[in-house]
């Protein structure tokens, strides 16, 4: 696959993500302070084979989200 085409795509889910969370007023703190207790579960989860990796993959995922959160936030006030 073009890597363009597949980076498009996860702009693409992460930011369809960050906008069905903006109509609970979900801020990229909430976001922040839920990832240690996702990772405590996937631990739990995979018999406790989480990897550094994959938490940093998870990290890096809902902290794109947050971001996407607040830039869209950022849109909706500008556009209001």
């Amino acid at each position: 696959m073009n890597p363009n085409i597949l980076l498009f795509s996860v702009l693409q889910a992460t930011a369809k993500i960050a906008s069905s969370h903006l109509k609970w007023n979900i801020c990229k703190f909430h976001i922040e302070h839920m990832v240690p207790g996702l990772l405590e579960v996937l631990s739990i989860c995979m018999d406790g084979r989480l990897t550094e990796d994959i938490c940093e993959a998870w990290q890096t995922l809902y902290d794109i989200i947050g971001n996407m959160i607040t830039v869209q936030k950022g849109v909706r006030r500008s556009t209001q």
